[in-house]
This record gives structure tokens, C-alpha cells and sequence, in this order.
């Protein structure tokens, strides 16, 4: 994981990269302590695993960090401390969606964890992946978040801003914890 003193003034950016780390504090010991077994169990067919959870984190942080990134390459440099984030219509839609508690939907096939991806390694890769994602809040720090845009992997005509992005990818991360968590909660879940 990447330094815990690096510290971002921005309060919407603050906030994002406390939420990311708590993430990464909590799948860290699911994958140090639970067995293949146990990461990999399913309450039911049409329910994800704990390994599945997280998979699908990865599978969205494959698709929508790189175009973050490009939108804060391209960005201009903010002079002084960027304006707090303004959501976009399209980017409250998509958050009331995915935070916690949030509508529950049919995941589009794109976004599906990959039943061959998903074993006990599925821990560390997420947490590379969740480096990545801590960095570009860093270097989110010095653009608008409101001004620099990016498209969606699902369609060119879904557009968000790049503080739509990041607050939609830690609370997606946040509502499929709570997911994980609620499968390793259930009376049934295999004992190790």
C-alpha cells in the first residue's frame, strides 16, 4: 500500500482516499485469514463469492482507472485549491446506484468477475490495484474535478467528471465489501 502519511487537503478527495484505505484495511485480512475454500464459497449459484466481490472491483478498476487517469493527464493544472466536487446528473445517478444500501441491479456482462480469475490470489490484486486507484486520488488533487471528464467503458454518451468517477469507484468498492461481508456473516458459511 502506498505511504498512510501522504495527505490531501481537497475535503471531497480526503474523504475518497480514507474511505479507499478503510477498504483495503478490510480485504487485506479476508484473504490473509480465510481459506480458497471459504473465499471462494456460494451461498447460492446467482450469488457472488467473497472472491467474486472483490474480482469484480478489479474487472471495474481495469476498466475505469486508466480513463481517469487519462482525464487527469489531461486536465489543467489547478491554481490554488481546487473547487469542492460538483456532481453531474449522470454522476449522482450512478452513485445512488452503487453506494451501500443502493439500488440492486443485473451487473452488465462487461463487469463480471471471471469465473478462472477468481482465487485466493484475487486478494493481492486487488490491492495493487487499490495502489492505483490511492494514486490517482493523489493526483487528482492538483486538477477540477469538475472540469475534467472522461467517458464510460460502457458507452461514449455516459460522461462523468473525474470527481464523479473517483466517488463512484470508492463507493462501488464500499457497497461489494458490505456484500462480501454479508456472505461471511451467513449461518452457513463454511468453517475453516
Amino acid at each position: 500500500m502506498e505511504p498512510a502519511d501522504r495527505t490531501i487537503d481537497h475535503p471531497d478527495l480526503s474523504q475518497w482516499l480514507r474511505d479507499a484505505r478503510a477498504v483495503a484495511d478490510e480485504v487485506q485480512p479476508l484473504f490473509d485469514t480465510l481459506t480458497e475454500a471459504q473465499l471462494t464459497w456460494k451461498p447460492a449459484p446467482d450469488v457472488w463469492s467473497i472472491a467474486e466481490c472483490v474480482e469484480h472491483l478489479i474487472v471495474m478498476g481495469r476498466l475505469y482507472y486508466p480513463r481517469i487517469a487519462e482525464a487527469i493527464e489531461r486536465a489543467d493544472t489547478a491554481t490554488g485549491t481546487p473547487p469542492p466536487h460538483r456532481p453531474t446528473l449522470m454522476g449522482r445517478l450512478f452513485y445512488w446506484i452503487v453506494r451501500p444500501g443502493g439500488l440492486k441491479v443485473k451487473t452488465f456482462g462487461l463487469f463480471k468477475p471471471k469465473p478462472m480469475a477468481v482465487n485466493a490470489g484475487t486478494g493481492d490484486r486487488f490491492l495493487r490495484q487499490q495502489d492505483e486507484l490511492l494514486d490517482l486520488l493523489h493526483r487528482a488533487a492538483a486538477v477540477d474535478l469538475n472540469s475534467a471528464r472522461f467517458s464510460s467503458p460502457l458507452s461514449s454518451l455516459i460522461r462523468f467528471n473525474v470527481g464523479d468517477g473517483l466517488r463512484v469507484m470508492v463507493a462501488h468498492q464500499q457497497r461489494h465489501l458490505q456484500q462480501a461481508r454479508g456472505v461471511r456473516q451467513r449461518p452457513d458459511f463454511p468453517e475453516a
